[in-house]
């Protein structure tokens, strides 16, 4: 079976998918795409109908480059809030061989989730701590021999409303809901496993959130979400110099440095303002507006992290679309020190770190399912035919979405 999944990330200010494959445990990104977010701002739908064209004109462009329909995705939940619950399951080995099964390692995480999430919140992920059969512990339970299956387990969940309400939006958009994650562990899922024995933080710089993640022994413990990022650098910038909106986004991505260390007053910008004045633009001291406002946000998220714990922390990756700032890593060295370092998606055909979360979720979808020892295709055998042959074949078919997340244990 081919292992091809696609991956959606619906932000305020653009939507991702990425769709990739798995081979001999690698990914390969088979398309990576992202549109204007319409109808989708501020942590809020204000019009349902225009997110939902969208997502379509998404993910339209990304079949046409794929010569297939996508119909299936993992989606992000860009929850506001989430609430964590420390959980224990049990399930009793009834196998000829009294080895641990797929399905034993299913039940088990369902029985840790049971009654255990109030009933306004949805379950979004049940994320394994240590299994142990009888008295032997293991992070990987399947094939060992006993009696008995434990499991310790981290709950995360959200308000049911609002993850609800973004199914049913992907759903109208014609696409399938395979499975919902959250944005902070599909971020931590790219980075060095070699963290997994310390206590530290994830950070995404997004366009009108940042979001934070707390993680220990590499299980998300805490997390929060901050209504500041790059919005507030367009805005700074289109309010000194007079400038519409897409032009001051255009000046902090395309001229403007993250930090003033490199910035150079003899670098200039010509541009004209709202008012049809031409007006010129130092890099400097553009640099200088972006980097001050940068540094708030990341002050900000440093505050978070000491509210969120009060483990001492050992390192902080920081990523995002706006760590795609010229001379991030400065700015980011200068606020946390050698604790932090940018964590880059260099993914051929995906290489910017504002598909962070897409890519994690593939990478975590994956890992889940190899865990289970299960197998999963999100594209038909038709569709492989047209992948490998380059025959393409359109389709009407509008599939209702459906989350069986519990299928595979959230």
């Amino acid at each position: 079976m081919r292992n091809i999944y696609s991956a959606l990330d619906i932000g305020s200010d653009s939507i991702k998918l990425v769709c990739g494959e798995f081979i001999h445990g690698k990914l390969n990104v088979l398309c990576a795409e992202k549109t204007y977010s319409l109808g989708y701002q501020n942590n809020v739908i204000n019009d349902k109908d225009e997110l939902v064209s969208s997502i379509k004109k998404l993910v339209n462009e990304c079949s046409e480059k794929l010569g297939f329909n996508i119909r299936k995705v993992l989606l992000s939940v860009p929850v506001t809030y989430t609430d964590f619950y420390y959980t224990e399951g049990k399930e009793e080995i009834t196998s000829e061989d009294y080895k641990v099964t797929s399905d034993n390692i299913i039940n088990v995480l369902k029985n840790a989730a049971r009654g255990n999430i109030p009933a306004n919140e949805e379950l979004i992920q049940a994320i394994p701590v240590m299994f142990r059969v009888d008295s032997e512990e293991s992070k990987t339970p399947l094939g060992l021999k006993g009696e008995n299956l434990y499991v310790k387990a981290m709950l995360v969940a959200s308000d049911k409303r609002f993850i609800y309400e973004f199914i049913k939006v992907v759903s109208e958009a014609g696409i399938e809901v395979v499975d919902i994650m959250h944005g902070a562990l599909a971020d931590y899922a790219n980075f060095d496993t070699s963290l997994d024995s310390k206590t530290g933080a994830l950070i995404n710089l997004g366009n009108t959130s940042t979001s934070v993640g707390i993680f220990s022994k590499g299980i998300l413990i805490n997390s929060e979400i901050l209504n500041l990022g790059g919005y507030e650098l367009d805005r700074d910038i289109g309010l000194k110099y007079n400038l519409k909106r897409s032009d001051a986004k255009m000046v902090k991505e395309k001229f403007a440095l993250a930090s003033v260390k490199n910035a150079s007053n003899k670098e200039q910008m010509k541009l004209t303002d709202k008012n049809g004045e031409n007006i010129i633009i130092s890099q400097r001291d553009v640099s200088e507006l972006v980097s001050n406002r940068l540094k708030e946000v990341l002050k900000l998220a440093k505050k978070t992290i000491n509210h969120l714990t009060k483990k001492e922390i050992s390192y902080i990756i920081v990523t995002g679309g706006l760590t795609e700032l010229r001379d991030a890593p400065l700015v980011i060295h200068e606020e946390f020190g050698n604790k932090a370092r940018l964590g880059m998606i260099n993914y051929v055909g995906a290489r910017y770190n504002g598909y962070s979360t897409c890519i994690g979720m593939l990478l975590y979808f994956y890992s889940k399912l190899r865990l289970r020892d299960k197998e999963f295709c999100m594209i038909t055998d038709d569709d492989i035919d047209t992948l490998v042959n380059g025959a393409r074949e359109v389709t009407n078919d509008s599939i209702l979405g459906k989350v069986f997340g519990y299928f595979f244990d959230n």
